[in-house]
């Protein structure tokens, strides 16, 4: 399977003029996403990127393999609901793809040294540019990369829906 090109657009910062519920759940929105990104491994800068991948069926799910750059998320989104519903650990197997279906077991494989894992996708992102997949502080522990913050990985489906 080809890897998926995402073409991000920038979003500028908004600016509150008046008082408004709508205007204040977006800022809020926007706030959270700047506040949560760069707690994870790096991003630098307050640049916020929204990419638009439509979901995978679970027949693509089957055959995909990529290479790309994963970070590691952890402390700060412990205990925090992901996409899917379920309460984040930090501690548990598992990674955020922006368009594999939930509960696809995927094997993540560092590039540099060859160690690997097999983790369940339960959330979306990572919404930085550059990168492709997040995984859990313990998947990063694993694959033995948490110092380093992010790596180059392959990607392969295990098992999908």
């Amino acid at each position: 399977m080809a890897a998926r090109k995402l073409a991000p657009t920038i979003e500028a910062p908004m600016l509150r003029q008046k008082a408004s519920p709508i205007k204040d759940v977006l800022a809020s929105s926007v706030v959270i996403l700047i506040t949560l990104v760069p707690l994870g491994c790096g991003q630098i800068g307050s640049t916020v990127y929204r990419f638009t991948a439509s979901p995978l069926s679970c027949e693509e799910a089957r055959d995909y393999d990529e290479e790309g750059t994963t970070s590691w998320y952890g402390r700060a989104h412990h205990g925090r609901r992901t996409a899917n519903g379920q309460v984040f650990d930090m501690n548990g197997l598992t990674a955020a793809h922006r368009s594999l279906p939930f509960g696809t077991k995927i094997r993540v494989t560092n590039q540099k040294n060859g160690r690997s894992v097999v983790l369940t996708v339960n959330d979306r992102g990572p919404f930085v540019m550059g990168r492709f997949l997040d995984v859990s502080y313990r998947a990063a522990r694993e694959l033995g990369f948490v110092r380093e913050g992010l790596v180059s990985v392959r990607v392969k489906t295990v098992e999908t829906c």
